[in-house]
């Protein structure tokens, strides 16, 4: 059985200043910020199937003496290879240290095989934000009775980015 389980730690920090003041003698004021942000993840997920180490180590065959191998193990064939493409130094790598998963019936599985076959996934994630924003509001005119014609005028740019860093 596979049980997929994932554990993250999260570390976020942030900080804030912020400014505000009148304009003159009017009834104009104004105010501003700057926040920035980072956070750090770290997600772990264990048992996840890596599709093609599961490819090689469901593509068994006999070996020496009647014990189940992996083809490509046997075969010494550079993955690639096989379809005919020309060799994959990175698809060499995760040929190595094969093992042959039996996938019918009940804890069929390897202890070796699930090891091959099935790993963690880690993941790191480093995610920055910085927001500079600002406005300004008064008075627009002192109006007819019914009181005065207020506004407000604001302007935002944030920059945001996300790292992921994933290792298998």
């Amino acid at each position: 059985e596979i049980g997929q389980i994932v554990n993250t730690d999260s570390d976020t920090t942030r900080w804030v200043l912020g400014l505000e003041g009148d304009i003159g003698e009017s009834s104009w004021s104004w105010d501003a910020y700057y926040q920035y942000g980072k956070t750090d993840r770290e997600q772990i997920g264990y048992d996840y199937r890596s599709s093609q180490r599961i490819l090689f180590a469901l593509d068994s065959v006999m070996g020496p003496g009647g014990v189940p191998m992996c083809r490509i193990t046997r075969d010494n064939v550079v993955p690639a290879q096989i379809g005919g493409g020309p060799p994959n130094a990175n698809q060499a790598v995760l040929a190595q240290g094969c093992a042959p998963l039996n996938p019918f019936g009940l804890n069929s599985m390897s202890p070796e095989a699930r090891a091959y076959a099935f790993g963690p996934i880690v993941e790191f994630n480093t995610i920055d934000q910085e927001i500079v924003a600002g406005s300004v509001s008064g008075e627009l005119w002192k109006g007819l009775g019914a009181g005065p014609l207020t506004s407000a005028f604001g302007a935002e740019f944030r920059d945001e980015g996300l790292r992921n860093d994933v290792y298998s």
